[in-house]
């Protein structure tokens, strides 16, 4: 990784990290229940990063929401037809976002 590539591999990881917390926190809460500062210790981040990265928590669920829905989007795309593929890249979303889909 180049020094000019860390900023973005570190808010990238930030990303990931607040997107994993709000997953598990909503498996444990409710959506109106949950703080700022609840994701951003459950991500292991300071309340800076998360600004740094999303405004409000909404935006955190949004960004889940879209990132699942653009990888559902694009196995519609890749399996051209055949429905047995697009069921099984359905599916393995699913899984892979289980708690996400749990809670």
């Amino acid at each position: 990784m180049t020094i000019q590539n860390q900023p973005h591999q570190r808010r990238r990881s930030a990303k990931d990290a607040l997107q994993y917390a709000m997953i598990k926190l909503l498996a444990e809460n409710s959506f109106d229940n949950i703080t700022i500062s609840e994701i951003a210790r459950a991500a292991n981040v300071s309340r800076m990063a998360f600004y740094n990265n999303y405004h409000t928590k909404e935006e955190v669920l949004e960004d889940i929401l879209n990132t699942t829905a653009r990888k559902m989007y694009k196995a519609y795309n890749e399996y051209d037809g055949n429905l047995l593929l697009l069921y099984q890249a359905f599916f393995q979303s699913i899984s892979d976002n289980r708690e996400l889909f749990q809670s």
